[in-house]
C-alpha cells in the first residue's frame, strides 16, 4: 500500500510541464530519421500530433523535447520549442533522458511521453483531471500484452504495484504517457537517479512507488493510441487512422 499521497498540491495550481522523449535512434523501426518524425497515413508526423494535442489541452505548458539522434531534424521541425540534449543517447535509455529534463524544468506537475506514441488530444484530456487534482498516473491499455510491451500490475486499491516488461499476471500495457504531480516529482527524480543508464523510465516509477509514491492509472483502451516500435505497429496505427478509431489531434 502506498503511504505518500500528493493531495498537498499547491493552490493555485502550478503550470504544467510536458516532456517528449525523442533522443533515441528508434532502430527497430528501420528508419534513417528520428522515429518521432515518422510520417503517418494522414500526412502528420508522430511529433506533430503530440505537439498539437499538447497545445490543445495545455496551451500554457512548458514543453521540452529531449533530443539526441539526428537532433537537427527534430529541432528544425519544432523550432519554437525548448530542447534538452542527451549527449549520451546512444548508450543510455529513457530514464536518463527524463532525469535530464526534470532537472532543468521549473516546478509543477510533469506530463511525459515517449516520442513514438501516436495520440490525439482526447488522450491528453484524460490526464487533465489527475494533473489538476495532484495525482500521479500512468496511461494504460487493459488486456492482453506481448513480450516487448511494458506491462503493469495493480494492488487491491487500484494503484500501480509493478511496471516493467517482465511483469507476470499483467493487467495490461503501459502505453508510454504518464504524469507526476508537483509533490511527487522529487520521488520520481530520486527513483530515476537510482536507475542504471540502461533502464527505461518505468524503473524510476517503480522505485518511486517503492519509496511510498501513489501512482494510479488513466485508461486509454478505447482511444486507439499506441507506441510505434515495429513496422507492424505503424501499419496498425495507419489502419486506425483510416477507420477513424484514432482521430485527428
Amino acid at each position: 500500500m502506498c503511504s505518500v499521497t500528493d493531495s498537498s498540491e499547491q493552490k493555485p495550481a502550478l503550470p504544467v510541464n510536458v516532456v517528449i522523449l525523442a533522443a533515441g535512434a528508434g532502430s527497430r523501426l528501420g528508419r534513417s530519421t528520428p522515429k518521432s518524425l515518422t510520417r503517418l497515413a494522414d500526412h502528420s508526423t508522430i511529433l506533430g500530433r503530440q505537439l498539437a494535442a499538447i497545445d490543445s489541452v495545455w496551451p500554457n505548458a512548458t514543453v521540452a523535447i529531449v533530443v539526441g539522434f539526428k537532433l537537427e531534424l527534430i529541432m528544425e521541425s519544432a523550432a519554437d520549442r525548448l530542447f534538452v540534449y542527451n549527449d549520451e543517447f546512444d548508450r543510455t535509455n529513457t530514464s536518463q533522458s527524463l532525469k535530464r529534463a526534470l532537472k532543468l524544468l521549473p516546478g509543477g506537475p510533469v506530463v511525459w511521453m515517449n516520442g513514438d506514441v501516436v495520440l490525439n488530444d482526447e488522450v491528453l484530456r484524460r490526464f487533465a483531471e489527475p494533473v489538476k487534482g495532484g495525482e500521479s498516473v500512468i496511461g494504460i491499455v487493459a488486456g492482453k500484452t506481448g513480450a516487448e510491451e511494458v506491462k503493469y500490475r495493480l494492488d487491491a486499491e487500484g494503484k500501480v504495484l509493478e511496471l516493467s516488461k517482465s511483469v507476470t499476471d499483467a493487467a495490461g500495457e503501459s502505453v508510454g504517457i504518464n504524469s507526476f504531480s508537483a509533490a511527487g516529482r522529487s520521488a520520481l527524480l530520486s527513483g530515476l537517479g537510482d536507475c542504471s543508464i540502461e533502464d527505461y523510465f518505468e524503473r524510476g516509477i517503480e522505485l518511486a512507488i517503492d519509496s511510498g509514491a501513489c501512482v494510479g492509472t488513466v485508461d486509454l483502451s478505447d482511444l486507439g493510441t499506441m507506441e510505434i516500435d515495429f513496422e507492424s505497429d505503424l501499419t496498425e496505427v495507419n489502419s486506425r487512422l483510416a477507420d477513424g478509431s484514432l482521430s485527428a489531434p
